[in-house]
Formats: structure tokens, sequence, C-alpha cells
């Protein structure tokens, strides 16, 4: 029996269920996406703390040069000038920082958009809500179809999936 591991990578509530019941799933298609607001509010704060870095980067760059000017003038000490050579390295690692940090973020919203392994049909599972990263390790056997029921509670408007009966 084949097996396909399905694992999701970031903790949220399921908000879609992007395929029918019993339909064949093409490798690389939508399962299903996990709520993408967390992530991308976070996406967008760690664009806007791009940006910051991007503005402190410019303003340690001018005061460098001033300082560099300044210097051979014997108008600042060279003790200025280093610590102006300094905020220039350290806004250079901001701005380091501050990408990893939007990349990581763009991964996660990624994340959140589950897509099928392989063409197949995916059998029921069991999905608590919310779903929490790696929690869930289903082996999915191949020749069952997929069962999909709402949420029964109401309080969420989710679909979750139960396990089909025998």
């Amino acid at each position: 029996m084949e097996r396909v591991e399905i694992r999701p990578r970031v903790g949220g509530a399921i908000q879609q269920i992007l395929f029918e019941e019993g339909s064949i799933v093409k490798a690389g298609a939508p399962l299903y996406v996990i709520d993408p607001r967390p992530y991308e509010a976070v996406v967008a704060s760690a664009e806007a703390a791009l940006a910051s870095a991007e503005s402190q980067l410019k303003l340690a760059k001018i005061e460098l040069d001033r300082a560099a000017g300044l210097v051979k003038e014997n108008a600042v000490s060279k003790s200025a000038h280093d610590t102006r050579r300094n905020d220039y390295r350290v806004a250079l690692a901001s701005i380091k920082s501050a990408k990893a940090t939007l990349k990581t973020a763009n991964l996660n919203l990624e994340y959140a958009h589950i897509n099928a392994p392989v063409l197949r049909k995916y059998s029921p599972i069991a999905v608590e809500l919310p779903v929490t990263p790696h929690k869930y390790r289903h082996r999915i056997p191949s020749h069952l179809k997929v069962v999909v029921y709402p949420d029964l509670s109401g309080l969420h408007g989710e679909y979750c999936l139960v396990p089909k009966a025998a």
C-alpha cells in the first residue's frame, strides 16, 4: 500500500479545503490553506523592518562620509570617525538580518498553502483545529478517498476532515 505523508509546517486554523471528495488531485495542486493572515502580518512587519534598516544604512553612510571629511580637517576626532564607521557596519548587518527575517516570513506564508505531494486520490484524515506545526503525521493509504464534513461546532465556519466510515 502506497503511503503519503502530509504534515503542516506552520500552525493555524484550516481556512480552506481546495479539493472535492473522491477527486484525483495532481501533484503540486493545492489541498488546504491554513489561515494566512497571521503570516501576512509577519511579512508586512518584516518588510517594514527592512525599509527601516535601509533608511538607517543611508543615514549611517551620510554620517560616515561627513565624518571622513571632517577628520581630514581635524574638525572631528578619529574616535568619532571610527564610531560612524561602526554605525555603518552595524546598519549593513541590520539589512542582512532584516532580509533573512523577511525570507523566513515569506517561507512561513508559503507553508500556509499545503499542496499535494503526488498524483492520487487522498484518503480521509483526522485534523484537529487549529493545526499545530509538525504535530500531525498522516499516513494516507492510496486506495481510500477523501470525505470532507463541515465543522459541526459552527463556531469557526471552517472545515475538518474525518475518517471515512468502514
